[in-house]
């Protein structure tokens, strides 16, 4: 994907998206090489989006499966809540301390927070809000997640990056 093709970032971000939902495998290599780019303003939502090839069983569960918004919290404690409610394992790969994130705990443990400001939500949109409280709601988001062996991981871009090109890609 080059920015040549269309002369805007925007435009060449958007295709992005729009390729990695369609899912050909031949266009994988230059989607994750986009989401690669610092500059590129999607790159979260390329990889997100990709899940769903990965995985489509796991997919389509997450955009039904209902759990509790649960206002303002810590990404940690949404992140439990999410994952005991719907029975499905999410790792959090965020460590306090060592991991930056623009914003601050209010829970006092350290983890940003997150808004998830409804009574019910589907699993799909509160993993965006986790994303987004990672990330103080900036674009390009810093956050990600990837489906791997029946599980989601929540981890920065550039550790996705570096999985889908070590665990995925070299698959073909």
């Amino acid at each position: 994907m080059h920015e040549r093709a269309t002369g805007d970032e925007y435009a060449t971000a958007e295709a992005g998206i729009a390729l990695a939902q369609i899912g050909d495998r031949r266009t994988w290599r230059q989607l994750i090489g986009l989401a690669a780019r610092p500059g590129c303003p999607y790159r979260s939502e390329i990889i997100s989006e990709l899940n769903q090839h990965l995985d489509p069983v796991l997919w389509e569960r997450i955009q039904t499966q209902k759990v509790p918004g649960l206002y303002i919290k810590s990404v940690k404690a949404t992140v439990e809540t999410f994952s005991r409610e719907s029975g499905i394992r999410i790792v959090l790969n965020y460590r306090p301390g060592r991991d930056a994130s623009p914003r601050t705990s209010i829970d006092g443990d350290g983890y940003p927070w997150a808004n998830t400001s409804v009574e019910e939500i589907s699993l799909v949109y509160g993993l965006r809000q986790v994303i987004e409280g990672l990330g103080d709601d900036r674009t390009p988001r810093t956050y990600t997640f990837v489906f791997d062996d029946k599980q989601i991981h929540i981890l920065s871009v550039e550790k996705a990056i570096a999985w889908w090109r070590k665990e995925v890609l070299p698959r073909g």
